[in-house]
C-alpha cells in the first residue's frame, strides 16, 4: 500500500487551498479518506483510490460530476494525483457529519418509528430522482447510509450505479453482477441487465427500512445462503409501530418480493404509495 504520509503530501501538493488535512477515518484496500477544510466549502472529504483506472471511481464521478440528488453528498470536484510515477483519482466531497446506519444497527438500538419512516422518505426521494435520468444505485445498504448528526440521511457510494442502456465493466470473476449479498434483488447478483431498474433499488430500500426499524434483516442474517431465501420469497412479514391499517407492511412486502414484477412499477408510484401509507396520511 502506498505510504500515508506520502499520499497526504501528494494531497496538500494538489489540493493548497485545504487546511487541517488530516490522518485518515478510513483506510481500505481501495481507498484512504481524509478530512480537510475548505476554504468556500467547510468541511471536506478527500477520497484518494488507490487502485489506478479503478472502474467504479471514474462510474462515481462521472455520474456526480453530471448530477446531483438529493440525499446524496455533493462532488466538488476530482483530480489526479502523482505518487511514485503512477496516477491516483481523487474526490473532493461534502464532508457529512453523523454515523453510518450499519454502526447504529450494531450498536443493538433500531430506529424508532419516526426515524425510520424519514429514513425511507429520503432513500425514495433519491431514488425517484435517480429513476427520472435513468440511474440505479444498486448498492443501497445500512454501510452505504449516514445518519447526519442533522436528523437528515445522506446516500453514498455511487460505485456500483448503473445508468440504464449503457455497457458497464463492473462484473465479478464469477460472472454475478457487483452487488451486496443481502441486500441486492435476483436481477442484480444474477447480472440481469436486461430487468435492472429502480424497482432493485426499490427491494433494497425496503430490506434497509425493516431492518432500521424492527431491527431484524427480512431474510435473515445476511451471511446466511440469502440467495436461496430470497428467491423463495422466505421473508419474515414486517411489523411496524403506528401502521396505517398495514398499509406500510403491505407496501414494503410488495417491494420485498424476488420477482421484479410483483414490485411497485416504479419509484414514483411507490413514492406515491408510501405517502399514503405513512403514518399521520390522511390515506
Amino acid at each position: 500500500m502506498v505510504d500515508l504520509q506520502t499520499v497526504i503530501s501528494a494531497v496538500e501538493a494538489a489540493e493548497s487551498a485545504l487546511t487541517d488535512i488530516a490522518a485518515p477515518f478510513e483506510v481500505t484496500g481501495q481507498k484512504i479518506v481524509l478530512t480537510a477544510k475548505d476554504p468556500d466549502k467547510g468541511g471536506v472529504v478527500v477520497k484518494v483510490v488507490l487502485r489506478p483506472d479503478d472502474q467504479r471511481a471514474i462510474q462515481e464521478i462521472e455520474i456526480l460530476t453530471s448530477h446531483s440528488f438529493s440525499n446524496v453528498p455533493t462532488l466538488f470536484r476530482s483530480g489526479e494525483l502523482e505518487i511514485e510515477s503512477t496516477s491516483y483519482m481523487y474526490l473532493v466531497e461534502e464532508r457529512v457529519e453523523g454515523d453510518t446506519l450499519e454502526k447504529r444497527l450494531g450498536s443493538d438500538k433500531p430506529l424508532s418509528a419516526e426515524e425510520a419512516i424519514s429514513l425511507a422518505d429520503a432513500l425514495l426521494t433519491a431514488i425517484v430522482e435517480m429513476e427520472e435520468l435513468e440511474i440505479v444505485h444498486r448498492d443501497i445498504k445500512p454501510a452505504n447510509i449516514i445518519l447526519r448528526a442533522d436528523g437528515g440521511v445522506a446516500l453514498l457510494d455511487f460505485g456500483i450505479a448503473r445508468v440504464l442502456g449503457r455497457t458497464t465493466k463492473l462484473t465479478e470473476t464469477d460472472g454475478d453482477g457487483p452487488h451486496t449479498a443481502g441486500y441486492a434483488p435476483p436481477e442484480v447478483y444474477l447480472n440481469k441487465p436486461e430487468l435492472i431498474d429502480s424497482r432493485a433499488d426499490l427491494f433494497s430500500t425496503a430490506v434497509v427500512f425493516t431492518e432500521a426499524a424492527t431491527g431484524e434483516h427480512p431474510f435473515g442474517h445476511p451471511r446466511h445462503d440469502i440467495r436461496e431465501v430470497i428467491e423463495g420469497g422466505g421473508f419474515k412479514a414486517p411489523v411496524f409501530e403506528r401502521d396505517n391499517e398495514g398499509q406500510l407492511a403491505a407496501l414494503v412486502s410488495a417491494m420485498l418480493s424476488p420477482h421484479v414484477n410483483e414490485r411497485p412499477p416504479d419509484a414514483a408510484t411507490a413514492r406515491g404509495w408510501f405517502d399514503d401509507a405513512r403514518p399521520g396520511s390522511a390515506a
